[in-house]
């Protein structure tokens, strides 16, 4: 055959092409020589894209890969000439937006061309945003409680981040004391797992909470509430709670609770320089009702006051129970400069009521009688329990 190549071509027949719905259409070729030196004869009339692709594959053998739906309702144009198989592919493609690469000598893929204006984004302009706030400029005048979820100081003496804390520290916050409406603190404890509160019902002479099953102590500030701390419910004057689980004897020794449990810290309210001034009422069944205010007053740029007090008195669920307590709360401080202050505290605090003992088991859980829930099986004229602080 003079110098012309040799090709050798297996093919299906036109009449047995597969349906527009099948991925992909390949062919098998087998070359005598390179394919890019051979120029064919070709006669693809004028139809769809996806056949005038498979006519092509079939007069010569190469190998064309795309998904179906690349060349979807394209039209190809009619080609009619003598071509290499890549000027021929080049001119069925020309102007339907797809381009191709050579993957091997047989084989060609099919790809969707990228043009400059696609890689641009629409481009909006907004109108101008203005945003206006004051800025904080006595950020040294504030309070020194810790101010996020993320910080506590109760674990290590000073505010770290709780993840560097190798120990569990849960926190309740003043947002959450707000939003639960909160009527005594051991209420508040129940958001923490592991921790069983006190019994409201006792007296609080010292702390019953406890932590992983062990008592633990209660620390105001730091300071530990040994013994008398008179009214252990009051929250009108608590900003955040930390509740320390596991051992905590380095810092505060375990007082008279276990070393073993935790500690349950307080964080008191302090004076700051912004003017406040609250009052409310709290009122609910068994005649409880419980006035409480939070008065914060500046009097200048260095000299800050608050006081704090709540007053609660209730007949509760159990008869002769007459509960009333009270805590006032003032404090002073005094900016000295370079960062330094002093806070001066006060806590006036009282508890009153009948002590009471529980039910015994017999008449509850066991016996062929029964007891009232509410029954208080000492005398009606029990003289009340107290516990009263003034610090």
């Amino acid at each position: 055959m003079g110098d012309r190549a040799t090709l050798t071509v297996r093919f299906r027949d036109q009449r047995r092409l597969p349906s527009p719905n099948k991925c992909l259409w390949l062919t098998t070729l087998a070359f005598a020589c390179p394919l890019q030196a051979e120029t064919l004869r070709l006669d693809i009339p004028s139809s769809s894209l996806e056949r005038a692709l498979l006519e092509l594959s079939r007069q010569t053998g190469v190998e064309l890969i795309y998904p179906t739906e690349l060349v979807g309702n394209l039209n190809g144009p009619l080609l009619s000439g003598h071509y290499e198989p890549e000027q021929a592919l080049s001119k069925l493609l020309g102007g339907s937006g797809l381009s191709f690469r050579r993957i091997s000598e047989r084989t060609f893929t099919l790809f969707r061309a990228v043009s400059p204006e696609d890689h641009s984004l629409p481009t909006n302009t907004l109108d101008t945003v203005v945003v206006l706030g004051n800025a904080n400029r006595n950020t040294a005048k504030l309070a020194e409680t810790p101010d996020s979820r993320n910080t506590a100081g109760s674990a290590t003496g000073n505010n770290a981040p709780l993840r560097s804390i190798p120990q569990s520290v849960e926190i309740i916050d003043q947002q959450l004391l707000h939003d639960q409406q909160t009527v005594q603190l051991s209420d508040s404890l129940l958001n923490v797992s592991g921790v069983i509160p006190r019994n409201p019902q006792f007296s609080p002479v010292t702390e019953g909470t406890m932590i992983r099953g062990f008592r633990t102590e209660q620390l105001l500030d730091g300071f530990n509430q040994y013994y008398n701390a008179g009214d252990r419910e009051s929250w009108i004057n608590v900003e955040r709670i930390e509740v320390l689980k596991g051992p905590s004897g380095l810092l505060y020794g375990g007082g008279v609770g276990s070393t073993a449990s935790g500690a349950l810290y307080l964080y008191s309210k302090q004076p700051h320089d912004r003017a406040r001034y609250l009052a409310g009422f709290k009122g609910g069944r068994y005649d409880f009702f419980q006035p409480y205010f939070d008065i914060n007053h500046p009097f200048n740029d260095n000299l800050w006051f608050r006081m704090t007090g709540e007053y609660t008195h209730t007949h509760g669920f159990i008869d002769v129970v007459d509960t009333q307590r009270f805590s006032l709360n003032p404090a002073l401080t005094l900016n000295l400069g370079n960062a330094s202050r002093l806070i001066l505290q006060g806590k006036f605090s009282d508890w009153r009521s009948p002590e009471y003992q529980g039910l015994p088991a017999t008449g509850t859980l066991t016996g062929n009688f029964r007891l009232p829930d509410n029954a208080f099986i000492g005398p009606a004229d029990m003289l009340d329990s107290r516990a009263h602080t003034h610090a």
